[in-house]
């Protein structure tokens, strides 16, 4: 198909998205659903959605999975057009690509490359299509199409190198993103406020961390909306306060509450937005700096003295083709610290170092003191790695 063509069926469904902030782009996945990256909606509840003949609605952010950079949208106006998007069910390394959306908030603009490279890993272990067609900032959620006019990847993010541009596969996107898509058809949708993962609004509890979901949901940023599905920052702030006093079940103190204060405490300390990072009840994700970093407890509920905390940093990527003597340096560093910290490869091909202590006695220094030790010795051998072995780092991530 010519590109004139695969451009006419598929730009209906790309939208401009308005967030609090700054602009980028969204996938029509159907007439009421939007897909985006979530760092296009960060922060954000109600967004601001344009297509590319300038229709305007208006949008409720219902999903966010941070790991994978991944969001829905409810459309709250009816109308919207999904275009004739098809999902391409492999993908081809040289094959010819565009990539459509809207680059520093202009109209729709269409840009054309190759497929470089199916599957790239980025620091956080997500597999990414590498692509040559350019991409600017603003265009981040937009699809990535092949000449056959089939949705193949949404773009996500650029590198400092030329021509190194990744987007997310579309099937991997909307398998991830399946229940919030299903829902977002429906009145029951709802953003946990406290660990930003779909919950059912039909329950008081979230599912996936226990944070109170009885909520007035009425009103979100003063704007009255009909069929409420997410709650304001404001509050979901204060729910992410409930969630460290409350056990799932209400009434039942949380033992491990101080602890969990601490560590919100300690990412306040460094800058990190800790709500943003909490990806579950008992786990925090985020990139402060140069370290790419995890913190979370492993929770025993009959005996909270003996639930432990972690403290992970990624090194370096795994080498393309590891050698014995890496692996026995990893092996002779962990006899070396004695287990504890330890060096570890992920499913992802990535080497972390991990440090862990039982909970009981932990207050916020010696959490601090944790976490600065693990970081600091990640740094040291993140540059003795590199420099006996050789290895690459992921890119840094662009709006």
């Amino acid at each position: 198909m010519r590109a004139e063509n695969v451009v006419s069926q598929v730009k209906d469904g790309v939208v401009k998205i308005t967030a609090k902030k700054g602009v980028g782009s969204g996938t029509l996945v159907s007439p009421q659903a939007i897909l985006t990256n979530a760092h296009v909606v960060e922060a954000t509840s109600v967004v601001i959605l344009e297509d590319a003949h300038g229709r305007q609605g208006r949008g409720r952010v219902i999903w966010r999975h941070r790991r994978m950079d991944l969001a829905v949208i409810k459309a709250l106006e009816s109308g919207w057009d999904a275009g004739r998007m098809r999902v391409a069910t492999q993908v081809r390394e040289g094959e010819e690509v565009l990539a459509m959306g809207f680059p520093f908030g202009q109209g729709l603009t269409v840009t054309h490359g190759i497929v470089s490279a199916h599957s790239v890993k980025n620091r956080l272990g997500v597999s990414h299509i590498q692509i040559d067609a350019a991409l600017n900032a603003g265009s981040s959620g937009g699809p990535v199409v092949n000449m056959s006019g089939e949705v193949v990847a949404l773009s996500t993010f650029k590198s400092d190198g030329q021509s190194l541009n990744f987007a997310i596969p579309m099937e991997a996107a909307l398998r991830c993103a399946s229940n919030a898509l299903n829902q977002a058809a429906g009145n029951s949708a709802l953003c946990c406020p406290a660990c930003g993962q779909y919950a059912s609004g039909h329950g008081r509890y979230c599912m996936t961390c226990g944070a109170c979901l009885d909520v007035d949901l009425d009103a979100i940023g003063g704007v009255a909306l009909p069929e409420p599905l997410l709650v304001s920052q404001d509050t979901a702030e204060r729910e992410t306060e409930n969630l460290d006093v409350l056990q799932t079940r209400p009434g039942q103190h949380d033992p491990l509450a101080t602890i969990r204060q601490a560590i919100i405490g300690l990412l306040d300390s460094l800058g990190v937005d800790s709500y943003e990072a909490r990806m579950e009840r008992n786990l925090w994700v985020f990139l402060h700096g140069s370290i790419n970093g995890e913190i979370g407890l492993v929770e025993n509920r009959q005996s909270s003295s003996t639930s432990k905390i972690f403290v992970r940093c990624c090194v370096i990527p795994l080498p393309d083709k590891p050698s014995l003597a890496f692996y026995r340096k990893l092996l002779q560093l962990n006899d070396e610290f004695l287990g504890n910290p330890s060096f570890s490869v992920d499913a992802g091909n990535m080497v972390w170092l991990s440090t862990s202590r039982p909970v009981e006695g932990l207050d916020g220094t010696e959490l601090s003191v944790l976490f600065h030790r693990t970081s600091e010795l990640a740094d040291k051998y993140d540059d003795e790695l590199l420099d006996e072995f050789g290895a690459e780092l992921g890119d840094d991530q662009a709006e």
